[in-house]
């Protein structure tokens, strides 16, 4: 008969203890926010955004966006007006598209991984294409991007010329690359 007092005074022990050590524990740090600010959800619910720490290329190939080494980019905005990310990241690209056919992609260079930054944009439609237009806040102010998003394939490879390391100096000689002529994202097309 004592065994059930026993078994339920331990518990009850090891639930106030589990109660303070939770109450005592830092409370969670800052998130990047994202807000897709169309009213529409018919166009909510073809957006998607993926996010690359770093990324020197990325790859797209039947309808999945993928680093490098095959790992896929982690989603961070889905069906959803507002998201929140980790920002924990010194550099990062954010990839916006829209129904599998068009991208805009987003290049996010931070001086301090603590400080937390909100996205604002919007999708308008512009001609044969879509407008991105938006807003990222900041501690030291507002910086503005807009642009049409691009057409896309269905295997495409989006390089970033300026991460990307320097060709050897016998490779350089008497040819031109397109990182040298100043380009900062090439998009090489696999399949069409």
């Amino acid at each position: 008969m004592r065994t059930p007092w026993l078994i339920l005074a331990v518990t009850l022990v090891a639930g106030v203890v589990m109660y303070l050590i939770s109450r005592y524990q830092s409370p969670p740090g800052q998130y990047d926010s994202l807000n897709l600010e169309n009213k529409d959800t018919a166009v909510i619910n073809k957006v998607r955004v993926y996010a690359a720490t770093q990324p020197t290329e990325i790859y797209y190939l039947d309808s999945t966006w993928l680093q490098p080494d095959s790992t896929p980019l982690k989603m961070v905005l889905k069906n959803s007006r507002l998201n929140f990310m980790p920002k924990q990241y010194q550099s990062l690209a954010l990839i916006i598209t829209y129904s599998d056919s068009c991208f805009y992609d987003l290049e996010i260079d931070k001086q301090d991984p603590e400080q937390s930054y909100d996205f604002h944009f919007t999708l308008q439609p512009a001609r044969d294409t879509l407008f991105i237009k938006g807003e990222v806040q900041t501690d030291e102010g507002i910086v503005q991007f807009s642009g049409p998003m691009m057409k896309m394939y269905k295997g495409f490879i989006l390089t970033y010329n300026n991460r990307m390391p320097p060709q050897p100096d016998s490779l350089n000689e008497g040819s031109s690359s397109i990182a040298e002529a100043g380009a900062n994202k090439t998009i090489t097309v696999i399949e069409n």
